[in-house]
């Protein structure tokens, strides 16, 4: 997984920080998909696709002080987690982009992108990420949103579920 584009993701979400692991894993997957050079592996896993490579990338950067993780209750009994750079990930995003500058313009063609999709829906990131990972396998939407929705237990009819279909549409071209 690309560290630095994974800070510059956290750091793209403002001064609230990113707020929540499944957002975390469907961004990525979706700017993956774009086209940004993440390098984190997906599988299908619960909640959609998943990247073991993302997680570690996350507990490396909080174990070397770049990022940090906090939790929060939510109403269900949950937990929510939020992430935020540290001053030392701040610093460490300047000189990697003084040392490569291509570096950073390779995440400035994709931040509007990534400041679009960190504020969607979560369920369109989540449903629309797995409908978007059965059509990289098929190339056939129906197919692939007929599926999502079985794995997900959704109904295809709803209006959450078509919303989903073409939210994931839309990063095809």
């Amino acid at each position: 997984m690309n560290k630095y584009f994974l800070m510059k993701l956290i750091e793209a979400s403002g001064d609230e920080g990113f707020h929540g692991r499944k957002r975390l894993q469907k961004v990525v997957f979706f700017l993956k998909f774009e086209g940004l050079a993440v390098n984190a592996e997906y599988e299908l896993h619960r909640f959609g696709p998943y990247s073991h490579d993302l997680s570690q990338a996350c507990s490396d950067l909080k174990s070397q002080d770049l990022l940090e993780e906090k939790t929060s209750p939510t109403a269900r009994g949950g937990v929510e987690y939020s992430y935020s750079l540290t001053t030392p990930g701040k610093a460490a995003i300047s000189h990697t982009e003084e040392v490569s500058p291509t570096t950073k313009t390779a995440f400035s063609l994709a931040e509007s992108t990534a400041k679009s999709l960190i504020s969607s829906k979560l369920w369109d990131l989540e449903l629309g990420s797995t409908i978007l990972f059965y059509y990289q396998k098929c190339n056939d939407w129906d197919h692939a949103f007929s599926n999502a929705c079985e794995f997900k237990r959704k109904d295809s009819t709803s209006s959450s579920s078509t919303s989903a279909l073409a939210f994931a549409k839309s990063f095809v071209k």
